[in-house]
């Protein structure tokens, strides 16, 4: 299904039934089919929407400036279109970024949120490659800048194939926007009861953030899974199901 969502058209399915909504949005680089299968497990009991955010599976791509507010409101605001009142709301790195967005700041009013392997504290440093590549060319070859510019996703497919600035240079502006939002301020502000899921061996968002959102959130659960990695609620979803289930009653 599809709704246009501030003029931008986004793709977007529901299932399962019930009186309470999870909503499940998925990581950066992710699709709909990311937390497709947590979400039909979720089905069982609960209304479920999942959502490919702009830029990503079949929605548009973003504005050139959003950065994790306009893609929180823009969540939102598919969940106003829908009517989804007070859900659970469940977010994966990325999408964990945009759940506490919009918890901290109040956009809508959550029942609960889960927060899974999610990113929120920044470095303000872009990708290695994009640290060589224009340090090379400002240094050595100035004169090749706006070259550069127009042939620098050929470069990166060929040099640094499975960086983000490879995978998705139309987002290349957003991306770097992104990394640079560190949302360590907001997290305090969060009052919903919250799950904390992580991966032990998680390398992209490291275990001890999870200590740190569970030390600053007031109402929060940690969980930990030992020998698991930052695709946690991809390739386990039956193991991150069960410690929903358990924490939801």
């Amino acid at each position: 299904m599809n709704a246009t969502i501030k003029n931008k058209k986004i793709n977007y399915e529901i299932s399962g039934s019930g009186n309470e909504w999870i909503v499940f949005v998925h990581g950066w680089g992710g699709s709909i089919k990311s937390l497709k299968k947590l979400a039909e497990l979720a089905s069982k009991k609960y209304k479920t929407l999942i959502l490919d955010l702009p830029g990503f599976g079949s929605s548009d791509n973003p504005g050139v400036s959003w950065g994790v507010g306009e893609y929180a409101e823009l969540v939102v605001a598919l969940m106003q279109e829908l009517d989804i009142k007070k859900p659970i709301y469940f977010g994966h790195s990325f999408g964990g970024s945009l759940g506490i967005w919009i918890a901290a700041k109040k956009l809508m009013p959550l029942q609960k949120l889960i927060l899974c392997a999610s990113s929120f504290k920044r470095t303000g440093k872009v990708s290695t490659p994009a640290v060589m590549m224009n340090r090379t060319v400002s240094t050595y070859l100035p004169f090749l800048s706006n070259i550069v510019k127009q042939v620098k996703p050929i470069i990166y497919k060929i040099f640094f194939r499975n960086s983000d600035l490879a995978k998705y240079p139309q987002l290349e502006a957003n991306f770097r926007k992104i990394i640079t939002q560190d949302l360590t301020g907001l997290v305090s502000d969060i009052t919903v009861p919250t799950l904390i899921l992580w991966g032990e061996r998680d390398t992209y968002t490291l275990v001890e953030l999870a200590n740190e959102l569970e030390e600053k959130i007031p109402n929060a659960k940690k969980v930990i899974f030992p020998f698991k990695s930052h695709n946690l609620p991809i390739k386990y979803s039956d193991d991150v199901w069960k410690e929903m289930k358990t924490w939801l009653k």
